[in-house]
């Protein structure tokens, strides 16, 4: 048996490594990659899958548990012809606004009429996802990052019971709520911290702000942070998108006193907002972290010369939660503050538009 000296320069974090093996084996010989690095609708990329007669080949689906529902994301392959495969993740798989992202073409060779043929219609379906965003009323997006740099892709409002909004929080939470809004108005530039454990409605609360101050805003998914606040890069992109609300959630992991790194986040963040560039980014920062102590997050973040506010959300008091339940139409009993998540959770919805607090 001939022994093979092959040796492979294997990174365990990338997610499109099983299928480049996959596509080696087949070809028998190491493929070509050529990535499209920008986010699809779910329901365009699927129109181009039968379009070309791509058929899958194989799926692996990662279940996220949360505490009253899951996230439920599908990484598959699919194949073209014996020369080409295509790989790409759907995320949140279960909501009708579901994302495709991290798409890879895989080919035998390095070019090819039908390999141009399909990268030209990926970015003829990205050149209309962009004029959507041109032309729409949406101002709330998710950043990615492509090809071509920074990319954003429109995130549409979550419909939630925002008539009866003032039932969902406690009155100290809906005071600081409508003084941020009017100093976000008012000032050109600032950071603000909203804390507190997780299921108390953080991120619908930041929604809400969002759809109040008419403002471009773009939320940073963790996983894009060292990309973002770490890199000068993104300061230059800013430039082009100033008077923005920048969303960072789920980002005690950065923020956190007890973690080394914090500091080298804390600082690269004060720069966009303190530092002597930050009258031309106008930009306003919103950092949410899931900390119950303020006394956990690092306390430099805490010292910005433009800090607006800290926002402590707390759980539910006793009279908000009758309050609420009498309106969901049934009967909480408790002699204790609840998250607003454990209000919810069980309850019967009588004609309410939808959740909060679960995003």
């Amino acid at each position: 048996m001939k022994k093979s000296f092959l040796n492979l320069n294997i990174n365990k974090e990338d997610n499109q490594l099983n299928d480049f093996l996959f596509c080696w084996n087949l070809f028998d010989k190491r493929p070509n990659k050529t990535s499209v690095l920008t986010s699809f609708k779910s329901i365009d990329f699927q129109n181009f899958l039968l379009k070309f007669d791509i058929k899958t080949i194989n799926t692996f689906t990662e279940i996220f548990p949360l505490e009253n529902d899951s996230i439920v994301n599908r990484r598959s392959i699919g194949q073209y012809n014996d020369d080409i495969f295509i790989s790409y993740t759907e995320y949140d798989i279960e909501q009708e606004d579901s994302l495709i992202n991290e798409i890879h073409l895989f080919h035998k060779e390095a070019f090819s009429n039908e390999l141009d043929i399909l990268y030209q219609e990926l970015l003829q379906i990205s050149d209309k996802i962009d004029d959507d965003i041109s032309n729409s009323d949406i101002n709330s997006y998710i950043l990615s990052v492509g090809t071509s740099g920074f990319e954003i892709t429109p995130t549409p409002f979550i419909e939630i019971d925002s008539d009866n909004f003032d039932l969902y929080y406690n009155d100290e939470t809906l005071k600081k709520k409508s003084k941020l809004e009017k100093n976000i108005k008012k000032f050109n530039k600032g950071l603000t911290v909203i804390h507190g454990e997780r299921g108390v409605g953080k991120s619908s609360l930041v929604h809400e702000i969002v759809k109040n101050i008419d403002k471009k805003s773009i939320f940073i998914p963790c996983s894009l942070f060292e990309t973002t606040i770490n890199n000068p890069d993104f300061r230059n992109y800013l430039k082009s998108n100033n008077d923005c609300l920048l969303i960072l959630d789920d980002s005690e992991l950065f923020f956190s006193e007890i973690y080394s790194k914090s500091n080298i986040f804390t600082n690269n963040l004060l720069q966009i907002v303190d530092g002597l560039d930050s009258d031309n980014l106008k930009a306003h920062i919103l950092v949410i972290l899931n900390v119950d102590d303020i006394n956990q997050v690092d306390h430099i973040l805490l010292e910005s010369n433009n800090l607006l506010d800290i926002i402590d959300v707390k759980s539910l008091e006793i009279k908000k939660i009758k309050d609420l339940s009498n309106h969901l139409g049934r009967k909480t009993k408790t002699k204790s503050n609840m998250r607003l998540i454990d209000v919810l959770k069980k309850k019967n919805l009588i004609e309410v538009k939808s959740d909060i607090g679960f995003v």
